[in-house]
């Protein structure tokens, strides 16, 4: 099986790169090995149903796992070690059809944006809007 594999090693400031549209979880984990993790980064996968995997963070944020099916997001309850997003990654990677169950996620929000169900405020969201203004100030 293979995804497609996309990365930035700066969130907050550049555009997810394309690494490979046809990637095996070899490349996958080669590609996060060879990231920093200094600044907020993440990897981006696809697989050929269209869900959506991501892992993002910083060795000094720690780390968040979302998934995205059908346009609803879902983020790890708890915030997964590296190694748990890299075992998250690997089994996306190879078509595992348990890859879900390497730990437990809540649902996050809507396709449309709005929070899902208990959610009072979608964070990660905000998380992103909070970064982008401290980078935009760190400009002037």
């Amino acid at each position: 099986m293979s995804v497609k594999l996309e990365y930035t090693d700066h969130l907050a400031e550049d555009d997810l790169q394309l690494v490979s549209e046809a990637a095996s979880a070899a490349d996958v984990l080669a590609q996060v090995e060879h990231m920093s993790w200094d600044d907020l980064s993440m990897v981006h996968l696809t697989n050929d149903q269209g869900v959506k995997l991501e892992a993002s963070g910083s060795k000094m944020d720690g780390m968040s796992v979302t998934f995205i099916v059908g346009g609803k997001s879902w983020i790890s309850k708890d915030g997964p070690t590296m190694e748990q997003a890299k075992e998250i990654l690997r089994r996306f990677a190879e078509g595992d059809p348990n890859w879900k169950e390497t730990f437990e996620f809540e649902f996050f929000q809507n396709e449309d944006g709005t929070p899902g169900t208990g959610q009072k405020s979608g964070c990660l969201g905000a998380a992103f809007f909070l970064i982008a203004i401290i980078s935009a100030a760190s400009m002037l």
